[in-house]
Order: structure tokens, then C-alpha cells, then sequence
């Protein structure tokens, strides 16, 4: 059976809202048919007949449904791609403008602006503490160097301690000597 395809974005676009009607119509009649099998079990012999009637006329309906849902697939399928694409885009319809916008604008620059201004910090702050760990080799030569030379200006100032501690033995002993020196002869 030959059926007419979409020529123009509005015949795509109306058979897509047919597909999605008759998947809303196959979903109700499912859920239908679901909640009388439900209730079969639970009746008599006797009154099973009606429902069970009525379960074969909503198996007939989803089979249509189905039937009718791969029938529009196909016709889609088989659409031009120029009106596929032209019913895929949105119709652009301005929103309108409200007082709201303002206020909603308002509070978003508020909040965000803040908001962003903390985060630019932390991640400047991060980046500087990161550029901070890494360590180049000459860098780390630098260091090794100036700490020797540390450890060689705390060993002379060390010596220069004793230097002067010997020095001032040697100034105390200088002028306590006048006095053990015997005096000169022939004076």
C-alpha cells in the first residue's frame, strides 16, 4: 500500500505529531489492556466472557496502532531531506519581556559576578602555588649552593667565637701580668 510522503516542513512536522499522538494512544491502550487482565483474574467465570471481549477489540487497537505509528516511520523516512531538516529547526518566536527579566538579570549579576570573581582568585591563587612547587634544576642548585655557603658562615663565626674567646683569656692574663712581673734591677 502506497501512502503520500511529506513534501513541506509542515507535512514533517504533522506527521511527527501524528506519530507522537498514536504512541499516546498505543501507550493508553496498553495501559487499558493491562489493568483488565488485572481485573480478569479476579472475577468469576461467568462475567470473564465481557472482559475478555473487550481485551480482543483493544488487541485489535494496538495492532492498528502499530500498525499505523510503522506507516507514518516510513513515510518519514522517506522524506526529502530538505523538508526534514526545515521542520527540525525551531520556529523562533521572541519570549516576551517582563519586569521579571529585569529583576532575574539583576540578581544574576549580583550573585554570579561575585560568584566568578572568588572562582578567577582561587584558580590564580592555585596556579601560582603550582608555578611555586615546580622546581627547575638550576633553581635547585641555587639552593644547595647557598646552603653550604650557610653552613660555611655558621662554621667561621664558630671560629671567630673562639678567636675572640682567646683573645680576651690572653687581654685578662696581659694586665693581671704587670703586677707578677718582679721589678727591674738597677732602677
Amino acid at each position: 500500500m502506497e501512502f503520500p510522503l511529506p513534501t513541506s516542513a509542515a507535512d514533517v512536522q504533522a506527521l511527527r505529531q501524528r506519530r507522537e499522538d498514536l504512541s499516546t494512544q498505543l501507550t493508553s491502550a496498553a495501559d487499558r489492556r493491562q489493568e483488565l487482565v488485572n481485573e480478569l483474574k479476579s472475577l468469576p467465570a461467568p462475567a470473564q466472557e465481557g472482559v475478555l471481549a473487550r481485551i480482543r477489540l483493544l488487541d485489535n487497537r494496538i495492532l492498528q496502532l502499530e500498525s499505523d505509528i510503522a506507516v507514518t516511520g516510513q513515510q518519514l523516512a522517506h522524506a526529502p531531506t530538505a523538508a526534514l531538516t526545515a521542520a527540525s529547526l525551531p520556529p523562533f518566536v521572541p519570549a516576551p519581556h517582563s519586569d521579571w527579566d529585569d529583576a532575574g538579570m539583576a540578581a544574576m549579576f549580583i550573585v554570579l559576578i561575585p560568584l566568578t570573581l572568588v572562582l578567577f582568585r582561587l584558580l590564580w591563587k592555585r596556579g601560582t602555588a603550582q608555578r611555586k612547587m615546580v622546581t627547575n634544576p638550576i633553581a635547585q642548585d641555587v639552593a644547595e649552593r647557598m646552603g653550604r655557603v650557610e653552613q660555611a658562615v655558621d662554621a667561621i663565626a664558630l671560629e671567630v667565637e673562639r678567636i675572640s674567646e682567646g683573645q680576651r683569656f690572653l687581654t685578662k692574663i696581659m694586665t693581671e701580668r704587670p703586677a707578677m712581673v718582679p721589678e727591674r734591677v738597677g732602677e
